[in-house]
Parts: structure tokens; sequence; C-alpha cells
């Protein structure tokens, strides 16, 4: 009961703080959404536009819960009620967590952003903010927005999987879904990552070189004892792992 209040409290200080023009429809609409999906919370927070100007706004955040082959996952989203809610449509983004990756698609793009038809037609007589989230859940959970990725380490060229084994939260459920690569693409990603793989490792196996030679070898060349101190005299030969010979 203490956390509703205090949420409570936090909206109406927002919303005043914020100059909000319709603050009781606003208020409103964020509670009913919280009473329905309590994995999103209310906060304060500062949105930078990208002029670089700051606004005090209302930000709902947290996890949406969708199904996806059988599992519940939940899928962490950012919304920004601008202080002109409800006549300008609510900011969506998804917000993955370390280890999670965006997954671009028609309704979200590379940075995460999410674009719907129902909030390009935004009308605030008739849109509503709980509708926007069951479309957000009915959207997603038809093509996920993000998922999971690791580095395989078993192999020379540590090539990204796309199928890693699924991450778990306390209650057992999957956080993120994995989403699958087509093998077509998978050899793409493998021939345009080949190249550049190989010549790191070159550059570092001769950095190595360059080094042990240096340490084991820095007397191979020795002062003949001419003017200048010219160095002309190869006392050692390789192989390096043979050793020093004196």
């Amino acid at each position: 009961m203490s956390s509703t209040v205090d949420c409570d409290l936090l909206i109406r200080e927002t919303l005043v703080s914020g100059n909000y023009r319709d603050p009781d429809r606003t208020r409103q609409d964020v509670l009913e959404v919280m009473s329905q999906y309590p994995g999103l919370m209310p906060i304060a927070d500062n949105y930078v536009y990208n002029d670089g100007t700051e606004q005090l706004l209302l930000k709902l955040t947290g996890t949406l819960p969708i199904h996806y082959k059988g599992s519940v996952y939940n899928i962490p989203i950012d919304m920004w009620l601008l202080n002109t809610y409800p006549y300008n449509a609510p900011m969506v983004f998804v917000s993955p967590t370390p280890g999670m990756m965006i997954k671009a698609s028609v309704n979200v793009t590379h940075d995460g952003k999410v674009k719907l038809p129902y909030l390009q037609e935004w009308k605030h007589n008739s849109s509503e903010l709980l509708l926007l989230i069951q479309v957000l859940i009915i959207t997603f959970q038809d093509e996920p927005p993000v998922y999971s990725m690791h580095y395989s380490t078993s192999q020379t060229h540590s090539f990204l999987s796309f199928n890693p084994p699924h991450y778990f939260d306390q209650d057992l459920t999957p956080t993120y879904p994995t989403v699958g690569i087509s093998s077509e693409r998978l050899d793409l990603l493998r021939s345009a990552t080949e190249p550049l793989l190989r010549k790191l490792y070159a550059i570092y196996n001769s950095t190595c070189l360059e080094t042990l030679i240096t340490s084991r070898w820095r007397e191979a060349f020795i002062d003949d004892g001419k003017v200048g101190g010219r160095k002309s005299r190869f006392r050692t030969t390789y192989p390096i792992s043979a050793g020093r010979n004196n």
C-alpha cells in the first residue's frame, strides 16, 4: 500500500513540476496501466531532445510480459509521457539490458525507438495508454524486439552466437527470447568478419614475436669495434625455441 501511495505522490509532483497540460487525465491513465501491468513503474527523469535541451517528464519504465514459443518473456521498455499528453502520443523505447541486443524491424529502430501505426495515428479523445500497452505486447509477441547473445570461445575465431541458452530470472521464466538466424546470413557474417579477425591475429602474433625477439635477443647484434659503434656482426641464429647460443 505504501508503495502505491509513494508512486502516486511521485506522479502528482512530476506532473506539477513538468507543467503537464492535463495532469488529471495523465495520472488516471498511468495508475490504470500500473494496476494491470505491475512490471511498469513511474519515475521522474530528464528527457534530452536532439537539440540538447532537457525537460523533466514522467516515464514508465520496466518490463512487459509476452508469450513467445510457449514461454513468457519480459521485454524492457521506457515510455515517456510528454507534458502535452494526451494530446501527443507517448514516446516508447525498447531498452535492453547488458548481454541483450535490439532486433530492428519495421516497428523498432536500431536505437530501440518503437514506431507503430497506433502511435502515429494517436488521437487524444480516443487513444488510450492502456490500449497502447496491449498493442505493444501483441506486436512484440509477433516479433520480439530483443534477443540474448553471447560469445563462443570454443573456436579459434569467436563468432557471435545467435542461439544461446535461455536466460532465467528468479521465477524461472526466460527474461528474453533467443532469435535464430538463417544459415545464409550466418555464412555472410562469417565471411565478412573472417578477414578482419585474421588481420587482428596477424598483428597480435607479430607484436608478440617482436617483443620476444627484443627481450631474448637484444644482444644478437654486437659492436664490431669500429668508429661510431656500427653494429654488423650477427652472433646468434634461429630457431628462437633453441635458446641463446654463446
